[in-house]
């Protein structure tokens, strides 16, 4: 357990972010933007997040040590240091999946007027797809505290539900 925080092996680094991006969110939305609802202000900021973490799992992983998943023999191998032999490149899927996930948004954000649906799906939907990475991809022997990242995804998934649902109910109530 004491691995999920220890950011600098990768620790709960992507949920880390998360921890500090709120209060400071927070804070930010009171100082500047009193008069927006919470909910308009995060449709806004989470797709920023997204596209943040688009690009730290492309970039920061093929930088750092143990960065790969699994050993591989497939053509999309990629050497890691301090792994041996080829693995498959997650951080890349991963960056590949959260820019899925931007434009979605984006396309989305264009046709849902609703607050609070933008951030709860992208909450909903990121934090089951990354701890299904997490459980199939890197698994139990990786250096980034796997189970804690799991039981981070699916928080932030029943989260990103439980924000859908009050839109939802909000919209029914207008």
């Amino acid at each position: 357990m004491g691995r999920w925080f220890a950011v600098w092996q990768g620790g709960l680094a992507s949920f880390g972010g998360i921890a500090v991006a709120i209060p400071v969110g927070l804070y930010l939305k009171h100082r500047y933007w009193k008069t927006t609802s919470l909910a308009s202000f995060a449709d806004a900021l989470v797709p920023a997040l997204i596209a943040g973490w688009a690009l730290g799992r492309v970039l920061g992983p093929q930088f750092m040590v143990d960065g790969g998943g699994h050993l591989t023999n497939q053509w999309f191998g990629i050497h890691y240091a301090g792994q041996v032999g080829k693995r498959v490149p997650v951080p890349l899927i991963q960056g590949a999946e959260d820019a899925l996930l931007w434009l979605s948004l984006l396309a989305g954000s264009k046709f849902i007027k609703q607050p609070g649906v933008i951030a709860g799906a992208a909450m909903f939907i990121w934090g089951i797809v990354r701890a299904l990475d997490e459980k199939l991809l890197l698994g139990q022997q990786s250096h980034t505290g796997s189970i804690g990242v799991q039981i981070a995804g699916l928080v932030l998934s029943l989260a990103g539900l439980l924000i859908l649902v009050k839109a939802q109910r909000s919209t029914s109530a207008d």
